[in-house]
């Protein structure tokens, strides 16, 4: 009888470790608030032996501005002088047929610890006809989930400087949805920075070099009840 109830007390006490644990591995998940870019994500859901997968992938801006690119002859305001393309790759697998679920998450830009940082030099580089450094994140058509795009900050050709919300953020609230086991969901995002030699004083941006990192933030992913 005592062996009974030992054996009892301890498959209570798995039992409640199990819940504990994977409470904390989903709360944690739904809560962290980290740069997701270049590494994977594993969320262990609340439903027995599954697990969720959240993988983002990309994206970078290098360019360097020469004196050679600011040659007052060789000005336009429709063609760039340099440009960037780099694209970030977002997927979610809920683990679980028939479970769906809903991941939220930002994409976030910050300039490198050694990159010189852009800002408009003169009033007039906002306007349309005199954008000097710009950035354009279209989300491709053929990404499997043609859900919410969330607030794209970018989604014309705008001054970088006026592109980023609050704490970096050029697309605010994306969303992804996935019910499958074995079949992620995919958004692919195309990231094209610009920078044009205006007809107008360059010189402060001469010799410069210009590089940052566009990440996945700010994730968290609910069961769709």
């Amino acid at each position: 009888m005592e062996k009974r109830n030992t054996l009892l007390l301890t498959v209570i006490a798995v039992a409640t470790l199990l819940v504990a644990v994977v409470g904390a591995t989903f709360a944690y998940f739904a809560s962290n608030q980290d740069d997701y870019a270049n590494g994977n994500i594993i969320l262990t859901t609340n439903t027995a032996g599954t697990a969720s997968v959240f993988d983002a992938t990309g994206g970078a801006l290098e360019m360097d501005i020469t004196e050679d690119d600011m040659i007052l002859a060789n000005n336009s305001t429709t063609t760039a002088v340099k440009s960037d393309t780099d694209d970030i790759v977002v997927h979610f697998l809920s683990g679980t047929d028939d479970y769906a679920m809903t991941c939220t998450y930002d994409i976030v830009f910050a300039w490198d610890e050694d990159s010189d940082v852009y800002a408009a030099h003169t009033t007039d580089n906002a306007t349309a006809q005199n954008r000097e450094f710009t950035i354009q994140v279209v989300r491709d058509p053929s990404s499997t989930d043609t859900g919410a795009l969330g607030t794209n900050r970018a989604s014309s050709e705008v001054e970088i400087f006026t592109a980023k919300g609050a704490n970096g953020i050029v697309v605010d609230d994306a969303k992804i949805k996935n019910d499958s086991e074995s079949t992620a969901t995919t958004h692919t995002w195309t990231l094209t920075t610009k920078f044009y030699n205006l007809p107008t004083n360059q010189k402060e941006l001469a010799n410069k070099h210009f590089s940052g990192k566009f990440s996945v933030a700010n994730v968290s992913c609910v069961h769709d009840s």
